[in-house]
């Protein structure tokens, strides 16, 4: 809940004002004040808490079938998923997302970035909301994604554990030549 903050909240609730078929699924906040608050942040944008529904944490299995619920993930700013970005991602769901100034608020934009998506990617936060509208439209692309987004990941330099650990055998090596060589 602490990454789920008010001036995301209200741009959100902007997204639902803009497109009155969507939804917006919240997982894990169990707090009924926790609850409200979002609520009240999303409410600002007359007539979509009707739209809103809360779903418990939920063993692995229930998380992924939740998945399955998405058509495109919203992530949280300016602390952005991690885990929870790859995950979508393999499940097949686009994830959207804003770039922010520090690595936390960035997580996010740098798995699309690796993944080609950086047409996922708003500049900034008030960037979100026009680019999910934007995407929002894109139905065809949305289903393409749902089909090919698993095998993308796999074919990606973030699932190629062979070439992360040769690279990161190769940094370690040099670093120990730097480390062991004479002062010059």
């Amino acid at each position: 809940m602490s990454k789920l903050t008010e001036a995301m909240a209200r741009r959100w609730g902007r997204i639902l004002l803009a497109l009155p078929s969507a939804r917006l699924l919240v997982v894990g906040v169990g707090s009924e004040r926790k609850r409200q608050s979002l609520l009240a942040a999303l409410g600002e944008s007359a007539g979509v808490l009707d739209r809103v529904r809360f779903a418990p944490r939920t063993d692995l299995e229930g998380y992924y079938r939740l998945m399955g619920e998405i058509d495109i993930a919203l992530d949280t700013f300016p602390y952005g998923g991690g885990t929870t970005t790859f995950d979508a991602l393999w499940m097949g769901v686009p994830v959207l997302t804003a770039s922010g100034e520090t690595s936390s608020s960035r997580s996010a934009a740098s798995l699309l970035v690796a993944l080609g998506m950086e047409e996922w990617i708003a500049a900034q936060a008030d960037g979100v909301v026009p680019l999910a509208i934007e995407r929002a439209a894109d139905t065809a692309t949305i289903a393409r994604l749902r089909r090919t987004l698993r095998e993308r990941l796999r074919r990606s330099p973030l699932m190629d554990e062979p070439g992360f650990a040769a690279a990161f055998a190769a940094a370690l090596e040099q670093a120990w030549r730097e480390r062991a060589a004479p002062p010059q």
